[in-house]
């Protein structure tokens, strides 16, 4: 009766190790971030750097990370959509200065407006949020973007800039 038991743990044991599937562990189960280039206004096609550019999240305390040249030469970063929102807004500050604390330069605020896509990837990864109908409202106009224009209005990879921003 002891040698049963211990076939059928053996048995119920080996039988739970191969239920396991190939998908139990996720590797690409990232949300996409908007890619947005910066790009010379008099010559469009040419990337252009935005002098000491810093980007924070409206009602945030932390700054993105700093823009790095991309593969195609040109100056893109990349940042996060919120997926439990329909809308982020992020404050660009050109020639952005910290004194006493305070952060200070140009500065745009630029609202990102959305349709929330929940796209199922495995049972690992689950859901991610795709982005759809992407439109960008500016407010606190002060001139340094001279024009902004969406090249892709979804938001479903990270490898192909979606925003193109001319100042």
């Amino acid at each position: 009766m002891r040698k049963i038991a211990s076939l059928l743990i053996l048995f119920f044991g080996l039988l739970s190790m191969n239920s396991c599937e190939k998908d139990d562990i996720c590797i690409a189960g990232d949300t996409p971030k908007l890619r947005i280039g910066f790009y010379d206004s008099n010559d469009t096609a040419s990337a252009k750097e935005p002098t000491d550019l810093v980007i924070i999240g409206k009602d945030k305390t932390t700054t993105l990370s700093k823009m790095v040249p991309s593969d195609n030469s040109g100056y893109e970063l990349l940042i996060p959509l919120n997926p439990s929102e329909d809308s982020s807004s992020y404050y660009l500050f050109k020639n952005a200065s910290i004194v006493d604390g305070v952060l200070s330069g140009e500065v745009e605020l630029l609202t990102i407006s959305y349709d929330l896509k929940a796209v199922y990837l495995s049972k690992a990864c689950g859901y991610i949020a795709n982005f759809e109908q992407l439109q960008i409202d500016r407010e606190l106009d002060q001139n340094w973007i001279q024009n902004i224009r969406i090249e892709n209005s979804s938001v479903t990879n990270e490898n192909e800039v979606h925003v193109k921003i001319y100042h």
